[in-house]
């Protein structure tokens, strides 16, 4: 197993919020840039409420698992491809049920 830590999007970095969901993509796993690894998704949320709301629909998928909600920027560890929500419109069904999306009456675009 490679010692080195990869984000499956090309970034070094994790975007700071005030809140985190990690879930591990059990489809995702294992194969191409995660051989031999898990590839674990990080989302960062704007409130505890949008954290709750990505979390709901994590759970809700069946190719996921271990959904958790973070308060800390996620520690890295080695044998974890991580792929890291840069943007909201890149995951928009993720977020669409977040207090932040309703309150302002955006669509959005899946």
């Amino acid at each position: 197993m490679s010692k080195e830590l990869v984000f499956g999007d090309g970034t070094r970095e994790i975007p700071t919020a005030p809140f985190y969901v990690l879930s591990n993509d059990k489809f995702m796993s294992n194969w191409g840039h995660a051989k031999n690894r898990v590839n674990t998704i990080v989302l960062p949320c704007r409130s505890y409420d949008e954290a709750l709301a990505v979390q709901r629909y994590a759970k809700s998928r069946s190719d996921q698992s271990r959904v958790r909600i973070v308060g800390n920027k996620p520690t890295l560890r080695r044998g974890v491809l991580y792929s890291v929500v840069q943007s909201y419109e890149d995951y928009s069904a993720w977020y669409e049920y977040s207090p932040e999306v309703q309150s302002k009456g955006e669509e959005v675009q899946s």
